[in-house]
């Protein structure tokens, strides 16, 4: 018998698509998770004589089906990569004192997202029963990094399934409790100056100080075509262009903003944020990067009696060189 806190939400890489597996990376669940699947029942249009009330029951089709999944969890400083690549696309692990650098870009190279994954979902009833929902072959379609204004930084990844497996059995949750979750106090800005990209074992670095960052969030979609019906089944979904959106609140403190937007320039950004979590010489680490950054309307403030905040909004561009962005993560965990 569960009580009312035990959702559980569990996720892994699949070695083939759409053949599940068992999840065994497990996040704690917290509003914005949530899982459907659509039967996508469709009713036979014929009339036939004696049925002016109503369709006929018995010429009712049941297709193929289609699941749309998201996993929303607060960020910890452990066991995030999987979830990171599967948010990005792309993943490398490289080893440093204390554990590895996780860089995440959108890269693909492919036609399809790199991997999919089973997702399963243990969803607690009012009697305290937990029902189960497997979904299979999902690819994930979006994803969103966000710093909410003094609150902890969340990941939310939307992913669409190309199957539904409701007779899985729950897999056992485990969960790692030493992760420090990581948070809009321990945050530090960057904005223009020159970029030196991160590597694989260093952070970006060289951007200017800025602290009127109040918040931000980092979005963007696969353009994940997830409408390849063909006779007897669906394809997996191809990918294609992205744009991925930059949103913050920031304090009107200085001309850093206005004088790239009016010029109609780009700017690299970055933010960084550091725990008290010793991994080697230093500490376990989130830094979001975008090298390109174009701001749209409106980047001016109103004019008021109280304290000047703007809401911005920018495009990350391809420079001809960088990635559109980089999430590094640094962390006492050795693998994704």
């Amino acid at each position: 018998m569960a009580n009312r806190q035990e959702n559980q939400v569990g996720i892994k890489a699949e070695t083939t698509y759409n053949v599940a597996v068992t999840v065994d990376r497990f996040y704690p669940y917290i509003d914005g998770t949530e899982g459907n699947w659509d039967t996508r029942q469709r009713q036979g249009q014929g009339i036939m004589v004696g049925t002016r009330r109503g369709w006929r029951g018995d010429r009712r089709v049941l297709p193929i089906g289609q699941g749309e999944v998201t996993i929303k969890s607060e960020i910890g400083s452990r066991q995030f990569g999987l979830l990171l690549e599967a948010a990005a696309g792309i993943g490398t692990v490289t080893a440093i004192t204390g554990g590895s650098q996780q860089n995440f870009t959108p890269t693909v190279t492919g036609t399809t997202m790199p991997k999919s994954y089973t997702i399963q979902l243990g969803k607690v009833r009012n009697d305290g029963t937990i029902d189960t929902e497997t979904y299979a072959g999902c690819t994930a379609v979006s994803a969103e990094l966000e710093c909410p204004e003094d609150d902890i930084i969340t990941l939310s990844v939307t992913a669409e399934s190309l199957t539904n497996q409701p007779g899985v059995g729950l897999a056992t949750a485990s969960y790692t409790a030493a992760s420090y979750l990581f948070d809009h106090s321990q945050g530090a800005g960057g904005l223009g100056g020159t970029l030196t990209v991160p590597t694989t074992t260093a952070l970006a670095t060289g951007l200017t100080a800025f602290t009127s960052f109040r918040s931000w969030k980092l979005s963007w979609e696969q353009n994940a075509d997830i409408e390849r019906w063909v006779i007897g089944g669906r394809n997996q979904p191809t990918v294609g262009t992205i744009d991925p959106q930059f949103e913050a609140d920031v304090e009107y403190n200085d001309l850093s903003l206005r004088t790239p937007y009016l010029a109609g320039a780009s700017i690299p950004v970055y933010t960084t944020h550091t725990t008290t979590e010793v991994v080697g010489s230093g500490f376990s680490q989130l830094q979001v990067v975008i090298p390109q950054l174009f701001f749209e309307s409106p980047v001016l403030p109103p004019m008021s009696d109280e304290t000047a905040v703007v809401g911005v909004t920018g495009h990350a561009t391809f420079n001809g060189s960088n990635d559109l962005f980089y999430v590094c993560y640094r962390t006492a965990d050795t693998a994704l």
